[in-house]
C-alpha cells in the first residue's frame, strides 16, 4: 500500500501534522510488532513505539528521501528497542514443554519468543529483522548503523543460541 501524503505549502502546518497521522496509521502496527519482538512486555513495546513517534516527528524534516520513510522509520524503532533493551535485564528462559513428545506450534512460537529476550540486544535486532521483517543484510546494517559481515555473524550466532535454546525442548 503506498502512502499518499497531502501536498505541503510554505505554511501548511495541519497538511504536515495530517501527513504525520497518515505515517503513524501506516506504520503504526508493523512497528509495533517489530518493537514487541524485542521487548518483553505489550507495556514496553507501546513505549518504544511512542518513543520511536515522537522522535520521528521531531526529525521529520531531517528525511531527506522520501522512498527511504520506512527504512528511517524502522531504523528510530530499533535504536529505541535497543535503547530499551539495555536498560532491563536479560530475561531468563522458562518454557514448560507440553506433556507429549511433539510441541504445538504454540509453544514453539512461545519458545521462539522466549528464546529471542535471552538475546543480547544487537543480535536480537538483527535475527528479528532478517526472520521476521524478511530484510536483507545490507539493509539491516544500514539500519543499525554497522556492517554487513557484522550483521551477518549476529545474525548467525541468534540463529544458533535459538537452535540450542529450542532443541533443549
Amino acid at each position: 500500500m503506498k502512502l499518499r501524503l497531502i501536498p505541503l505549502s510554505r505554511h501548511s502546518e495541519r497538511a504536515a501534522e495530517e501527513n504525520f497521522r497518515l505515517i503513524v496509521r501506516q506504520y503504526q502496527e508493523p512497528l509495533y510488532h517489530h518493537l514487541r519482538r524485542f521487548t518483553a512486555t505489550h507495556e514496553d513495546a507501546q513505549d518504544a513505539l511512542q518513543e520511536t513517534f515522537i522522535r520521528a516527528y521531531k526529525h521529520i524534516s531531517e528525511l531527506n528521501d522520501p522512498q527511504a520513510l520506512k527504512s528511517w522509520l524502522y531504523r528510530i524503532a530499533t535504536h529505541e528497542a535497543l535503547r530499551l533493551a539495555e536498560q532491563r535485564p536479560t530475561a531468563d528462559l522458562d518454557i514448560d514443554p507440553p506433556a507429549e513428545d511433539t510441541p504445538d506450534y504454540e509453544t514453539l512460537e512461545q519458545a521462539l519468543e522466549q528464546a529471542l529476550l535471552t538475546l543480547p540486544p544487537r543480535q536480537r535486532a538483527v535475527f528479528t529483522m532478517r526472520h521476521y521483517e524478511d530484510m536483507s543484510y545490507e539493509d539491516i546494517a544500514q539500519t543499525m548503523d554497522s556492517n554487513v559481515k557484522a550483521v551477518t555473524a549476529n545474525y548467525h550466532l541468534a540463529k544458533e543460541r535459538i537452535k540450542e535454546i529450542l532443541l533443549q525442548l
